[in-house]
């Protein structure tokens, strides 16, 4: 289903054959320059790996590619294959296979289709009828065949595929090895915590963490914003580092020194980040996909295009920074890490409100057990050199000193504020789309919005900025404005941009020439330059049979509502009055 897993399986494959000089592999996938791959089609193949898209492509236009020897198709993550949108292709892929066949007359010749996914889903069971005829089936999982022995029959010694898809999603396994806890998180310390988290584990030892986002817009901002806040020595413009000053106006000479070397202080100095979503060109994909391979101590932000298959070694923390829309996302997500007999750590964010989405998992024999943030804070005191003596203290000030240089550096900069209003956006369109089972634990209406606009460093409150970020353009309906109207609403956000923000982004805009793919670089399309995702700006294909028309779509004749409504009806407050959000420092009794 997506090129990073094509090309891992192609690299496996060399390794494998390299005794065997007769049998050749290459592998087709997009954004590779088609006459290259139609020089390797005329050579000759043993084994073709490719992407449903590519090897359509190839189908049609290709009078090299001789499908009538091929004697078996393996269809890799089947259920992801429907998800995505490629039963058309899948179809043309077998009929193109049966015609080539039939031409030749190799009808005799047995052609073995295998479907191998993590997850057995309905969507498994639609596939299955389109390639697989008296199908059986093969469980890897010991727990799982223990259970369903005394449920499903048994045709000689092998599962009754049909009886075992009835109740595919009555439970799923994870591997023992696999340490599962959720974190309850107040919307507005949701950054401030991960932050956390990843500064913790890295300062046990250096380790890569993979952290799965909802949407592609979230994924770029928060990949800007951590890496020039977490990993650069000072702010680069000495305005903001008074700004910061003259918010400690009752602090004493001795704290607004110490408070000088916080502003310099930097949490994560040799870690790298690096981002990975579908709206990346093909050469930084993989550029970041091998670099984050040999990397020892490196976060990647990435959506759901890296949940399947792809295997990266010593991968020792995986977060979801939001809920996934379907359980099988969990499942994949989760397996990212404890690879291989190897054991690793698996964290689930989610606000109060959220909870019973752990007894759903639950149900589905998915136990979590919960982590306490109070170790992370103090962690991160310690980092800040807060200097604080009471504990409770500490962790209190390195939250919101952390929070504080969110804020400040998406409030003099006006391109990071228009990637956040972008990104808050993007995650009421997938928030608004959960499926009908999951929806009375994420429901759109009982959210705070300004909590969730303030955990990306925005303090304004949503229907403020929503506005510039939804509804219909003359470009057409649920396409994002044209750069210079983009530019000249945010010029009217930040009239003084001649002034401070003119050397931020300066000096900034030298070094963003080229796309970002290491640490340092901002986001070539952070500013909605780059083409617009077929799926509104998120990973999550085939979301629409399950829960109803996408928010992201505006077509059909239903009415559009416009995403802005949801901050009229919802809680807002001015999110810049806020405290913390850390529960208040209980006195010691006096005796």
């Amino acid at each position: 289903p997506t090129r990073e897993l094509a090309l891992q399986t192609y690299e496996l494959l060399v390794k494998l054959l390299k005794p065997y000089t007769w049998l050749v592999a290459s592998y087709l996938c997009g954004g590779e320059k088609r006459k290259t791959e139609k020089a390797r089609l005329r050579a000759g193949l043993n084994i073709l790996i490719g992407t449903p898209g590519r090897f359509c492509d190839h189908i049609r236009n290709t009078a090299s590619l001789k499908l009538n020897g091929v004697r078996w198709l393996v269809l890799d993550e089947a259920d992801r294959l429907l998800e995505l949108g490629y039963e058309k292709d899948v179809k043309e892929i077998v009929g193109a296979i049966q015609n080539g066949r039939s031409e030749s007359g190799t009808d005799g010749a047995v052609l073995q289709t295998v479907l191998l996914s993590a997850t057995l889903t309905a969507s498994v069971k639609e596939l299955a009828g389109l390639t697989l005829h008296d199908p059986v089936y093969v469980e890897t999982s010991e727990a799982i065949r223990n259970r369903q022995s005394s449920q499903l029959g048994v045709n000689g010694g092998a599962m009754v595929f049909s009886e075992h898809l009835l109740n595919v999603d009555e439970c799923v396994t994870i591997p023992d090895t696999v340490k599962q806890r959720y974190l309850v998180i107040p919307p507005k310390l949701r950054l401030v915590t991960l932050s956390g988290l990843i500064a913790a584990e890295q300062r046990k030892k250096a380790s890569k963490a993979l952290v799965f986002m909802a949407t592609q817009d979230l994924v770029d901002f928060h990949y800007d914003i951590m890496v020039e806040v977490l990993t650069r020595k000072r702010l680069d413009s000495e305005d903001e580092r008074e700004d910061e000053a003259e918010d400690e106006e009752n602090v004493s000479e001795k704290e607004d020194d110490d408070d000088d070397d916080e502003g310099n202080s930097v949490l994560l100095p040799q870690l790298t980040f690096f981002k990975l979503h579908g709206r990346m060109s093909q050469v930084e994909r993989s550029s970041v996909f091998q670099e984050f391979r040999k990397a020892k101590a490196a976060v990647l932000l990435c959506t759901d295009v890296a949940a399947r298959g792809i295997d990266v070694p010593a991968v020792d923390l995986v977060v979801q920074y939001h809920a996934p829309q379907i359980l099988a996302d969990y499942v994949h997500r989760v397996g990212r890490t404890a690879r291989a007999g190897q054991s690793g750590k698996a964290v689930l964010f989610i606000e109060p409100a959220e909870v019973e989405f752990i007894k759903y998992l639950a149900e589905k024999q998915i136990r979590i057990q919960e982590e306490k943030i109070d170790g992370i804070f103090v962690c991160l005191g310690q980092l800040l050199k807060c200097r604080q003596k009471r504990i409770a203290r500490n962790k209190e000030k390195a939250a919101v000193e952390l929070q504080h240089r969110f804020e400040v550096l998406v409030a003099n900069e006006s391109e990071l504020f228009a990637s956040a209003s972008k990104a808050f956006v993007s995650w009421v369109r997938y928030y608004s789309n959960f499926p009908k089972e999951l929806r009375r634990m994420f429901a759109i209406r009982a959210i705070h919005m300004g909590h969730y606009a303030k955990c990306l460093g925005l303090r304004d409150p949503p229907k403020k900025f929503m506005s510039e970020h939804t509804g219909p353009t003359a470009k057409g309906e649920g396409s994002y404005a044209d750069d210079n109207e983009q530019q000249q609403a945010t010029l009217q956000r930040f009239p003084s941009s001649s002034g401070r923000g003119r050397g931020l982004a300066g000096r900034r805009g030298a070094r963003r020439g080229a796309s970002s793919v290491g640490v340092g670089g901002r986001s070539s399309r952070v500013n909605g330059s780059g083409p617009v995702s077929r799926r509104g700006g998120y990973e999550s294909a085939g979301r629409d049979r399950r829960g109803g028309r996408s928010a992201a779509t505006g077509g059909g004749a239903a009415p559009r509502r416009d995403l802005a409504d949801y901050a009229k009806h919802s809680r807002v407050l001015n999110t810049s009055e806020f405290d913390s959000g850390l529960e208040p420092v209980r006195k010691k009794a006096k005796h």
